[in-house]
């Protein structure tokens, strides 16, 4: 820990063993934790003495550095003995820092600047800048403070344009005063405008002016002061409710370039308010909420200006990135109270419109943060200040579900004109509601307002990537191929068939289609989903032909002849009548029975019985035969075998049906 000694009653003790103080130069709580309760004691009766004065913080070795004073010509051994002191501890530094910001050695060192500018000593100008940047490194609050002092900052910055590095001067003094316009976009008052001024000063410095001769102490003592001038930025304006009223004022009956101007302001507002702590964020975001500036925010969204509906988009993904509890919060009240709020009807809209690429992807991340439940994170999950609770995410999720999701589904069922890559992002956030809100995307599924069927390609493509998701999240030995809703779904619609029809125009290609294709094939064999399997064989045999060169087809194929024949009678049965198109059906109740004599059938013939009939409550000696292949394969025993075996299967079910 580097940090300065206060000496204000800012330390106490927490228990025996625990220091604890609010640290004013790195706007923090810090805490000492000691291994023994003397050791805490120890430290505090040390801080209260060198508070009190009663310890002589001066080293012995101070009496061996003097520091000469500020003059033309002692410049050069004034640089030697700042670098040495330099060297010391830290302690010691500080107090010659001490010693600096005291006796008008600044007043004197920046009254040599000027003589040396005027006569246009360049050698003595670059020392000025060694002497300024050791002073600087120090890295002493109180003294860099008072370098930040109007009193001195332009000579500050004067000095330090003689870098020795370039070749030229720099122009640090004419930027600051002329090269940045300060646009005031709704009047401030004058201490905050002050603040701004100082903090846009200290970022230029530490970012521009010195930072290749930084190390990383002074680089942290920098950046915490500036952090801690934004969150006196950010902690004024939000008190100053005369300010947000004519935001939300100009957010609403302004034109169009006046609302792109506040836009801009709440965007750096929002970037500043990052400086602030977790529980500072959400009472950041939960004042814009009740002055009604994210319902104005939300329907900028859809605003017929690009530069409108950009600031829009990034000012809702910055909220959602910091606290989104807020947000959800705020969505479900105001629907409580009758007043919707669109920011994600908006964003769902954008989504699904003829929008960029990049922003697509904005919309989707936006939904993702909102609609988080946390059942798999797919975001890493910072600190967060406000927790939304279960109910509250209930109504959140029945909101989104009936207002905003039938924009998506509909957009999916229409015939894409031109591929699916537009359609990519759209997909990937259904992928993440399937994963997050299973129950609802299954109620969603099976809602009447939709029409599954009628969707071609982009309705095999949200069934499908529905199904492929469900697949591997539920556990195998809760999964059922009868209970499968979405597989049903698929073979219901023929959605393979306009798929393969694709596919095939694509075979030559080797585009990510093709190999989309193929992934799927090998996910119904590796998974055994024997409703898919046997819809492929039995329905789409004929329509593979041309691709029965591919391994991945193949083994579907492989694996419906291998199937144990009372799973294929079952998968038989669930088959639509209509596409079972490439092989016989199961004869119906009331045909003729099937022939004994069988043997002048070929190798290849395939024998099929009676389907689903409840023979045994009817009394028939006759069981249902399942669909068997008789092939070339057949190596262990002969069609007769297979023939004789399964009529004494049949006489033994007979007798003991009766």
């Amino acid at each position: 820990l580097n940090t300065p000694l206060s000496m204000n009653d800012i330390y106490e003790m927490q228990g025996d063993t625990l220091l604890v103080w609010e640290d004013p130069f790195m706007s923090q709580h810090l805490a000492l934790s000691f291994q023994s309760a003397a050791g805490c004691i120890a430290m505090m009766d040390t801080i209260k003495a060198i508070q009190q004065g009663q310890v002589d913080t001066d080293d012995d070795d101070d009496d061996d550095v003097y520091l000469p004073e500020p003059e033309i010509t002692s410049l050069g051994s004034l640089h030697e003995t700042l670098s040495k002191i330099s060297t010391l501890p830290l302690h010691m530094r500080r107090h010659f820092a001490s010693r600096i910001a005291q006796n008008c050695f600044l007043d004197k060192l920046f009254d040599i600047f000027d003589q040396c500018e005027d006569l246009d000593d360049v050698d003595s100008l670059h020392k000025l800048f060694r002497i300024l940047i050791t002073i600087i490194l120090f890295n002493d609050v109180h003294l860099l403070l008072l370098l930040f002092e109007n009193k001195f900052l332009l000579k500050l910055m004067g000095v330090l344009e003689f870098d020795p590095v370039f070749k030229r001067r720099l122009n640090h003094r004419q930027y600051l005063e002329r090269g940045v316009e300060f646009q005031e976009v709704i009047p401030l008052k004058p201490d905050v405008k002050e603040t701004i001024h100082e903090t846009f000063r200290l970022q230029y410095f530490k970012d521009t002016v010195v930072t290749r001769y930084l190390d990383d102490a002074t680089l942290g003592t920098l950046n915490g002061l500036v952090m801690e001038r934004q969150t006196k930025i950010i902690t004024d304006l939000c008190s100053d409710d005369d300010f947000l009223d004519k935001v939300v004022q100009r957010l609403s009956d302004g034109e169009v370039e006046e609302k792109a101007s506040v836009l801009r302001l709440m965007q750096e507002m929002h970037t500043l308010a990052k400086s602030l702590m977790p529980q500072g964020k959400a009472e950041f975001l939960a004042k814009l909420c009740s002055k009604g500036i994210f319902r104005l925010v939300g329907e900028l969204i859809m605003s017929t200006s690009p530069e409108v509906r950009r600031l829009a988009v990034d000012i809702v993904s910055q909220s959602c990135q910091q606290e989104p509890g807020v947000l959800r919060g705020y969505i479900v009240d105001e629907e409580s109270k009758g007043r919707s709020v669109l920011i994600l009807y908006n964003v769902v809209l954008r989504l699904v419109s003829d929008s960029q690429d990049s922003e697509r992807v904005e919309m989707v991340e936006i939904l993702k943060q909102l609609l988080e439940t946390g059942q798999k994170a797919t975001t890493q999950m910072p600190e967060r200040a406000v927790v939304t609770d279960p109910e509250e995410m209930s109504r959140l999720l029945e909101i989104f579900y009936d207002q905003c999701m039938p924009l998506a589904i509909k957009q999916l069922l229409r015939e894409p004109d031109a591929g699916v890559s537009q359609y990519f992002h759209l997909l990937d956030f259904l992928s993440f509601c399937v994963t997050q809100h299973m129950d609802c995307m299954k109620k969603t599924h099976h809602s009447a307002q939709f029409n599954w069927e009628g969707g071609g390609f982009s309705c095999f493509l949200v069934l499908h990537g529905a199904f492929g998701i469900i697949r591997r999240k539920i556990p195998e030995s809760n999964r059922h191929d009868g209970d499968d809703a979405l597989t049903k779904q698929i073979v219901k619609a023929n959605a393979f068939k306009v798929l393969i029809d694709i596919f095939l125009r694509n075979i030559e290609k080797y585009n990510l289609l093709y190999s989309t294709v193929l992934a799927i094939f090998e996910v119904i064999k590796r998974e055994n989903i024997r409703l898919l399997i046997g819809y492929v064989a039995e329905c789409l045999r004929d329509n593979l032909q041309p691709a029965m060169h591919l391994e991945s087809v193949r083994t579907v194929l492989d694996a419906w002849e291998r199937m144990p024949d009372t799973y294929k009678q079952t998968v038989l049965e669930s088959l639509p009548p209509d596409l079972r198109a490439s092989g016989p059906s199961p004869p119906q109740a009331g045909d003729p029975e099937p022939q004994a004599n069988t043997e002048a059938a070929s190798d290849s013939e395939v024998v099929t019985a009676a389907d689903g009939i409840d023979r045994e409550a009817a009394g028939s000696p006759v069981t249902p035969v399942s669909l068997v292949a008789y092939g070339e394969e057949d190596d262990a025993e002969t069609r007769a075998n297979k023939r004789r075996k399964v009529a004494a299967d049949d006489q033994m079910q007979a007798e003991a049906a009766t």
